[in-house]
């Protein structure tokens, strides 16, 4: 009986696709000599061999050689000439082409390099056609932090075929590239290509990263101008916010203009003193969000709000934002807040505030302290003086525990000393930072005004570089998160121009203006975060009681003369080279008497001879 066994195989595609094979075969004879059945066993011939060769050809297009030479060219390109951080589409698509010019390419390979901080998203092919299975070279990234992805393009890839790939990398949220991006493509097979036609066979490209943003920061106020009577010196007991003046309310918007989604940081500085320290521009409540899931805004310097601790009337005018009207109105009636401080003691000391009935009525609140919860507190408004925060580096961790603190009635007023204004306005320097000046306020202003609007500001002024307390402002601060494209928020203040201290300090009017700093936050390890300012200006105007405009300086008045006296002068010199004095006048020559030789003739003209009188003397006797 025969058994044949296939002893040896051989398969060598990178020089030949032909199949080798051997045969041995033997026969086992039984020891009786006999099958079954009493039938004899076959007689064999013993000049065959037991072992034979042969060669299978397959099927292929290499050619009468039967040896394969591919051609491979690989190329790719990119769905984003830039890609755009922080935006919902965080993908980036590589279309791989590969091209097969040669023979057969056997045990094709794509080999793909995923850079730092993007991660594998998986194969798209066009429709139709079956995805090639892909993967990782390595269960770890390289040394420079990029994966090298390996998928199979065929066995074999046909002379003449192309293959498109596309493969989708993601950018990896916890660590996201901060730089420009090389990705890079290769392709080959297990029989080589002809010496130098492998150039082909690699691709690389660089694609720009970055965090784009356009953040838009615009402001109002309501109203433009402010009237006050500058000749009234009479004083009246404050009792709400109404007996300080007109209401004025500055508006700040912070739009997202795409595409990435922002976060911002955004620091008004607010003018409320004037240059002698008396209030000017009165807080009379904290700020409000147009939208609080958007962010929180806390006042720094929270003594400087409502610090006369006066009723509060509600008349909150409506701004008009710019963009459609949204309600900041928020209703504290039912708020009950609750605060913290230490004791000096070791010890912990909680306060409550709840609305005052009396005054619900009438749509304010007045924010008293719950005696129950608190015990042996006595509170007291101390103003914040320079000297007394002049080492406060202004850090957000560094914030000591908020404080609410009893107003008194009437404001303690703190003149301003010798030589204190030129100390305030010079630079000063806590721990190597360098302070903001009044001077770089006043720039920022000047700016906006400038521009009439938003300005891109790389400046000194910072949350850490403006010390309000010694620039005679309030700084309120914002932290706004998760602003998405073509989304705004509106932040309002509301305040009470102090006319009693423009009246005292004789204030002949002018322009007064609030400061808002915005500045894009999330962009992760960039040098140079997008940063922007707006100033909002409300203009005071001075009035005498008749309803004048006064207040118009002495010297005004004089150069109005100068200049009327001069156009008068000049007037009269064109009329003179004109000649204009030069009028016709009667001849200044005196008449000559012509003597005559005939001294009977009655006229100069001695040769003229007229009638003789007809009434001679006896005529007139007659008549």
């Amino acid at each position: 009986m025969l058994h044949p066994e296939i002893l040896r195989v051989e398969y060598d595609e990178r020089q030949t696709v032909a199949h080798h094979y051997s045969v041995n075969y033997t026969y086992e004879g039984t020891p009786s000599g006999k099958l079954r059945g009493g039938k004899l066993e076959p007689a064999l011939d013993t000049t065959v061999p037991l072992a034979f060769e042969g060669k299978l050809s397959i099927a292929n297009n290499c050619g009468s050689d039967e040896h394969c030479i591919p051609n491979l060219a690989v190329t790719a390109s990119a769905n984003k000439e830039k890609f755009i951080l922080g935006t919902k589409d965080n993908s980036l698509l590589l279309n791989v082409d590969i091209k097969n010019r040669g023979e057969d390419a056997f045990e094709s390979k794509l080999y793909v390099d995923i850079p730092q901080g993007f991660e594998f998203g998986g194969v798209e092919v066009p429709e139709g056609k079956t995805p090639p299975s892909c993967s990782p070279t390595s269960d770890k990234p390289d040394d420079e932090g990029q994966w090298t992805w390996e998928c199979d393009l065929g066995n074999p890839l046909p002379a003449s075929k192309d293959s498109k790939i596309g493969i989708r990398m993601t950018a990896n949220d916890e660590n996201p590239p901060t730089k420009e991006i090389t990705v890079s493509a290769r392709v080959n097979s297990t029989n080589p290509e002809t010496e130098g036609e492998d150039k082909d066979n690699f691709f690389s490209m660089t694609i720009p990263v970055d965090y784009d943003n356009s953040l838009g920061l615009i402001g109002q106020t309501t109203p433009e101008q402010i009237d006050f009577i500058a000749n009234n010196q009479t004083k009246t007991e404050r009792f709400d916010d109404r007996d300080l003046g007109p209401l004025v309310s500055h508006v700040y918007q912070i739009t997202n203009n795409g595409p990435s989604r922002m976060d911002v940081s955004l620091d008004i500085f607010w003018p409320s003193f004037s240059v002698e320290g008396n209030n000017l521009f009165y807080l009379i409540t904290e700020p409000t969000l147009s939208n609080p899931d958007r962010g929180v805004c806390r006042v720094k310097q929270i003594n400087n709000v409502n610090p006369l601790n006066l009723r509060l009337t509600g008349e909150h005018i409506p701004t008009a934002p710019p963009a459609p009207v949204v309600d900041t109105h928020f209703d504290r009636s039912n708020e009950v807040e609750e605060e913290e401080e230490f004791d000096g003691q070791g010890g912990r000391v909680r306060h409550e505030y709840v609305p005052n009935a009396v005054n619900e009525g009438e749509g304010g609140f007045e924010w008293t302290e719950n005696q129950n919860a608190g015990q042996g507190v006595e509170w007291k408004h101390t103003r914040f003086s320079e000297e007394d925060d002049e080492g406060d580096d202004y850090d957000e961790d560094e914030r000591e525990p908020s404080k609410r603190v009893k107003r008194q009635q009437q404001q303690r007023k703190r003149p301003v000393k010798k030589g204190e204004g030129r100390r305030r306005e010079g630079v000063q320097s806590v721990g190597g930072a360098e302070r903001a000046r009044f001077a770089d306020l006043k720039e920022a202003v000047n700016m906006s005004k400038a521009s009439s609007g938003t300005v891109d500001y790389k400046g000194v002024l910072s949350r850490a570089s403006v010390d309000c307390n010694a620039l005679r402002c309030t700084h309120i601060e914002c932290d706004l998160h998760d602003i998405e494209k073509g989304e705004y928020v509106l932040v309002t203040m509301y305040a009470r121009v102090d006319t009693e201290t423009l009246v005292q300090e004789r204030n002949p009017g002018g322009d007064v203006s609030s400061l808002a700093v915005a500045r894009v936050i999330n962009q992760k390890n960039r040098p140079e975060k997008q940063t922007v300012i707006n100033a909002v200006t409300t203009h005071i105007n001075a009035i005498n009681t008749d309803g004048s405009g006064g207040g118009i300086p002495w010297w005004l008045y004089l150069l109005a003369i100068l200049i009327g006296l001069l156009i008068l002068a000049l007037l009269i010199l064109l009329l003179w080279r004109c000649g204009f004095f030069k009028r016709d006048r009667p001849p200044t020559a005196k008449a000559e008497k012509v003597a005559t030789d005939n001294t009977d003739a009655r006229y100069a003209d001695s040769q003229t001879r007229y009638n003789q009188d007809p009434y001679g003397d006896e005529r007139r006797a007659m008549l």
